[in-house]
Order: C-alpha cells, then structure tokens, then sequence
C-alpha cells in the first residue's frame, strides 16, 4: 500500500494481518515464555559447568551460551508478541514446536520420561496454538 491509499484509507492488495483468538493469546506467550526461560536456565547452567572446569571445551560452551542467549532474545520478542495479539507469532511457534516433538522422542527413547513428556506437551502446545492463530488469519483474509 502507497502512502497515498493509506492517507485515503483505501484497503491494499495484501491480506489482513487478521487477529488472534483469545484463548490462544495467553497459550501462546506461556509456551514462548516457557521455552524462553528454559534457554536462559540453560545458559546459565553453561556457565556455571564453565565456571567449575566441568568443560574440555570453553570455546564451545561459550558459543553455546551466546546462541541460548540469540535464541532467548528472538522468544521474548514472540511471547510479547503472543501478549500483544500480533499474529505474526503463530508461525514460528507452530515451526519451533515441530522441530521440539523429534527432541522429546529422543529424551523418551533415552529413558528420560519426565522431561520428555514435559518437552512434548510443550511442543505439541507450540503446534495446536501456532496452528489455530493460522486458522483465524485465514478466516480474517476470506471473509
């Protein structure tokens, strides 16, 4: 859109950005929050293993920690995002939650049954509120 049409008020060509439903707000920016508090804990704990010499590779551990922190970063922005109704979060959270679900089977096949189950309510969470705020953009842009 021009600014011209915008001034004017006049719709663009582009599809509504749309809204979010109202149960997928609060669920959306509780799994984004969650997953970003676990990046954090995780480096902090990348720190602390640094700290007492449990590492043979600093380097390593330091690189970890910084792409915990980029990580961290890009799920703030979409837990605030979740909180401001903007749907532009639906889609990584419904992308990380996919990507988790291969993770928590890993923990299971590991025997590692309680953060697997925890880790896969979270992704499949992740998939059912990133999946319904794609639902209701479409229903914005057809109707």
């Amino acid at each position: 859109m021009d600014h011209s049409q915008r001034d004017r008020g006049e719709a663009s060509e582009h599809q509504p950005d749309g809204a979010l439903a109202a149960w997928a707000r609060p669920v959306g920016a509780a799994v984004t929050g969650a997953l970003t508090l676990a990046l954090i804990a995780l480096a902090v704990f990348y720190l602390y293993e640094l700290g007492i010499g449990a590492s043979d590779s600093p380097v390593r551990v330091i690189m970890s920690v910084l792409l915990f922190l980029v990580f961290a970063v890009a799920g703030a922005a979409m837990t605030r995002a979740w909180l401001r109704g903007l749907p532009w979060a639906a889609t990584p959270t419904l992308v990380i939650g996919l990507l988790l679900l291969p993770t928590a089977w890993t923990l299971f096949q590991a025997d590692q049954i309680v953060p697997a189950l925890v880790l896969a309510v979270v992704a499949v969470t992740g998939v059912v509120v990133g999946w319904k705020g794609r639902e209701q953009d479409e229903e914005v842009a057809a109707g």
